[in-house]
C-alpha cells in the first residue's frame, strides 16, 4: 500500500519529474461514515482528493487535500472558503493532467473529476493547489450531443497525447455508456473547452472506470468491466480492468467477437486490438470481491498501474465496509505484442533511486516533511 494509514481510492498520478523530480498521485478521499456513533459501511460521502507525491517509488509524502469545498486551502475555521460551483457534495475518481494549457511557457495543473454525474475540473499553477474552478460547472454531462443514454458521465480518463491533442473519456454503470471528447484549451487562460462532440464508444463488457494511457506511440484504453461476464467468455473476467489499444484515440473501442476478430487493422488503416483482462479483480490476492479503480502511469523509465483494494479495511476492522486502500505495481508494456504483465503484490513497487534526504531536484536545501513515510506502524491520521 501507498501508505498504511489512509483510506484513499480511484487513483490517478502527474509526472512532474521534469519540474520538480516526483509523481503526484491523486485519489478520493475516504470519508468515514458514522450511525448512531458507529462506523459504518463506505457511504461514498466526501468532497476531497488526497494528494501523494514520491522520487522514488517507496518514501511517499501526504501533500494534503484538494478540497472542492475549499479550494485555496484555507483554515478549516476560515469564514472565506471558495468552494466549486460543479459541486458541493461528491468529489469522486480524479484523472489528472500536466500541460501548458495558456500557452505561457508554464505548466498547468488540471485536474478532471466527478460529482456522481456529471464529469468538471479544477485548475492550479502547482500540483498541490490552490485550485480555481474556472468552468463553474460540467464540462461533460448527460445533456451533451450523443449522450442522452450515458446517464452517469464520470470517472473521468485524460490524456494530453505526443501530438499535442487532449481527450477526456467519461461514462460509467451502463454497458453502452462510455464516451470520448476532444478538449482544447482556451490560450491566455488555460481553460477547458469541448473541441467538438462526444463520440460512443462500443466497448465489450463496460462498467465504468475509464483510463487512457499511450504506450510505444499507440493508445491503452482501459477500463473495469461489469460483473455479469459470462464464464465463457474468452476475453474477459467480471469485475476486472481490461484493455483496448488503437492507433486512433477516438476509434478505439468495437465488439471483439464481430468478424473481424479481436486483432485487425480497419479500411481506414486504423490498428485495433482487444487485449481484454489486464487485471484480475482485487479479490484474487485481497480478498474481498469488489470493483476496481486503476491508473497505469510512466515515471522515470518504468511503467506501473496504480490500482485500489478493501485489504487494509479488511485488517483494521475485520468485516466489509468497503473503505479502500491504494496499491501500486510495476507493469510491462510489449512493444511487439501490446501485452501488459501485471504480478500484484502486497509488496508494491521497488525502489527505483536513492531517496535524498538533503537536497530538493534544484539543488536547494531539503526540508523533509513530516508525513513523508516508506514504512509504518501505529499511525493514525485525520482530515
Amino acid at each position: 500500500m501507498l501508505t498504511n494509514f489512509d483510506f484513499i481510492a480511484d487513483p490517478t498520478a502527474i509526472d512532474n519529474s521534469s519540474n520538480d523530480g516526483k509523481l503526484y498521485v491523486y485519489g478520493t478521499t475516504e470519508a468515514f461514515s458514522y450511525q448512531n456513533g458507529k462506523m459504518v459501511a463506505n457511504k461514498y460521502a466526501n468532497h476531497s482528493i488526497t494528494i501523494l507525491s514520491t522520487s522514488d517509488m517507496v518514501n511517499w509524502t501526504d501533500e494534503g487535500f484538494l478540497d472542492t469545498q475549499n479550494l485555496t486551502n484555507e483554515p478549516s475555521d476560515s469564514d472565506n472558503k471558495v468552494g466549486t460551483k460543479f459541486t458541493s457534495g461528491n468529489t469522486w475518481a480524479p484523472s489528472g493532467l500536466k500541460i501548458d494549457g495558456d500557452g505561457d511557457g508554464q505548466d498547468e495543473y488540471y485536474i478532471f473529476y466527478t460529482n456522481g454525474g456529471a464529469t468538471g475540473y479544477v485548475m492550479s499553477d502547482s500540483p498541490t493547489g490552490p485550485w480555481t474552478d474556472p468552468l463553474g460547472g460540467a464540462l461533460c454531462s448527460g445533456s451533451l450531443p450523443n449522450c442522452s443514454d450515458c446517464s452517469t458521465c464520470f470517472d473521468p480518463g485524460v490524456l494530453a497525447d505526443d501530438k499535442g491533442n487532449a481527450y477526456v473519456y467519461f461514462g460509467g454503470l451502463s454497458r453502452t455508456s462510455s464516451r470520448v471528447v476532444k478538449i482544447g484549451f482556451e490560450p491566455g487562460t488555460g481553460e477547458v473547452y469541448l473541441d467538438g462532440d462526444p463520440v460512443k464508444l462500443a466497448t465489450h463488457a463496460f462498467f465504468e472506470d475509464n483510463e487512457i494511457n499511450q504506450f510505444n506511440g499507440l493508445y491503452y484504453y482501459s477500463y473495469c468491466a461489469n460483473f455479469n461476464v459470462p464464464g465463457n467468455d474468452k476475453w474477459t473476467k467480471s469485475g476486472s480492468i481490461a484493455v483496448y489499444v488503437s492507433s486512433d484515440p477516438m476509434d478505439i473501442a468495437f465488439d471483439p467477437a464481430g468478424e473481424n476478430g479481436d486483432k485487425y487493422t480497419d479500411e481506414n488503416g486504423v490498428y485495433h486490438h482487444y487485449l481484454g483482462t489486464v487485471l484480475d479483480n482485487p479479490s484474487t490476492i485481497y480478498g474481498e470481491s469488489y470493483n476496481n479503480h486503476h491508473h497505469m502511469q510512466s515515471f522515470k523509465g518504468h511503467n506501473y498501474i496504480f490500482y485500489h483494494s478493501t485489504v487494509l479495511n479488511n485488517v483494521l476492522y475485520r468485516d466489509n465496509k468497503q473503505y479502500r486502500c491504494l496499491h501500486v505495481d510495476e507493469i510491462n508494456v510489449d512493444k511487439d505484442t501490446d501485452a501488459i504483465t501485471i504480478t500484484p503484490s502486497y509488496e508494491g513497487a521497488s525502489q527505483i533511486e536513492n531517496f535524498n534526504p538533503y537536497t530538493n531536484f534544484d539543488g536547494s536545501e531539503k526540508v523533509i516533511n513530516a508525513t513523508t513515510t516508506s514504512y509504518s506502524a501505529g499511525v493514525s491520521s485525520r482530515q
